[in-house]
């Protein structure tokens, strides 16, 4: 009995691996430019700002969130497509190592989407907890923090890029998809 309590004081997210993200950085990266704009409720989301804020919430310590971070950083600037509808798009770094003070980073980075990098020590359903009170949009290259609360999320399927869809999360977090992109994504309701 002892033993189990003190195990669950001791529990620590295993790392994920470099094979979890099944799709590179660079491909997610243009795959979630094409995703946005299926959101109907961007244009009110973008109103007042004169960009569209993608934040990176990233481990400095934790070398595959770090790489994962670099490398999206990377795909913005040598991607062709720099705005959404004409509103340019900026990459924020939001750095974590626990979770703790990620709601007044995530909110201080006016950030309109969060990509979530592979983490350690930080729950995904936390980030998603703390997105959909901000009503922040969440993306990711891991499959399975789509089931943990992530909103979006690209897999692989055939060799081909998936889009994985959560719609409850979606909701929550005043994501709204139209019908005809719902019919081309695995959506989890």
């Amino acid at each position: 009995m002892m033993l189990a309590f003190v195990a669950t004081f001791l529990y620590v997210r295993p790392a994920v691996s470099q094979d979890a993200m099944p799709v590179p950085v660079e491909r997610q990266f243009l795959l979630l430019l094409k995703v946005v704009t299926f959101d109907r409720s961007l244009p009110a989301r973008l109103e007042s700002d004169d960009e569209l804020v993608i934040g990176v919430v990233y481990q400095r310590k934790h070398r595959v969130s770090l790489r994962t971070r670099d490398e999206l950083q990377r795909a913005a600037r040598v991607s062709t497509i720099g705005d959404i509808d004409g509103t340019p798009i900026r990459i924020v770094d939001i750095e974590t190592e626990d979770g703790a003070g990620l709601e007044e980073a995530i909110q201080k980075s006016r950030a309109d989407i969060l990509y979530v990098a592979p983490l350690r020590l930080v729950e995904p359903s936390a980030i998603a907890a703390i997105t959909r009170d901000l009503r922040v949009m969440t993306y990711t290259g891991i499959p399975e923090y789509v089931n943990e609360g992530i909103a979006v999320g690209i897999g692989l399927r055939n060799s081909r890029p998936r889009i994985l869809v959560n719609l409850p999360a979606c909701e929550e977090e005043g994501v709204d998809f139209s019908s005809r992109f719902l019919q081309l994504a695995e959506v989890t309701r």
